[in-house]
């Protein structure tokens, strides 16, 4: 007797189009100004705005839904300033079915951050730890668990 398996389908990724392209570069756009940094800010520059805009957005008296629509601008922005920094890219990756997100990937794929969930945790909970800068930081200084290349191992 036969059995049939479901092969799984381990993680992939591709390029962003030149349309979701412009789309991430709308939203950086829109957070430059809500953040309130220059455009040509260093990539340390830019996240110690953004963590300093998260703080205070978390201690504002906005609702967490406004997080939601906030977390897009925000999170590409992060995602901009983190790929500026350590040359990773942004992709479209999918894993275990979920029909894929935005990400931002190291360049072996060993690592990924879906920064627009990221800082949507961030806004919207406001009870959780601040953490962006904190993982900006440690990306930038290489403090990451060792994974084989292509691992897609999810960091935020």
């Amino acid at each position: 007797m036969f059995r049939l398996f479901k092969r799984l389908k381990g993680p992939t990724d591709r390029p962003l189009t030149e349309s979701e392209q412009r789309e991430v570069k709308n939203y950086c756009r829109d957070a430059i100004e809500l953040v309130g940094v220059g455009h040509k800010a260093s990539p340390d520059e830019m996240q110690s705005e953004i963590y300093d805009y998260i703080n205070a957005y978390r201690e504002s008296a906005l609702s967490p839904e406004e997080g939601v629509d906030m977390a897009l601008a925000i999170g590409c922005l992060w995602g901009f300033a983190t790929c500026r920094q350590l040359k990773w890219q942004w992709a479209f990756v999918e894993q275990d079915g979920d029909g894929g997100f935005y990400a931002i990937v190291s360049p072996g794929r060993e690592y990924v951050v879906y920064p627009m969930l990221f800082v949507q945790k961030l806004l919207t909970n406001p009870a959780a730890d601040q953490t962006s800068l904190l993982l900006y930081n440690m990306l930038k200084a290489g403090k990451l668990p060792p994974t084989p290349e292509r691992s897609y191992l999810v960091l935020s």
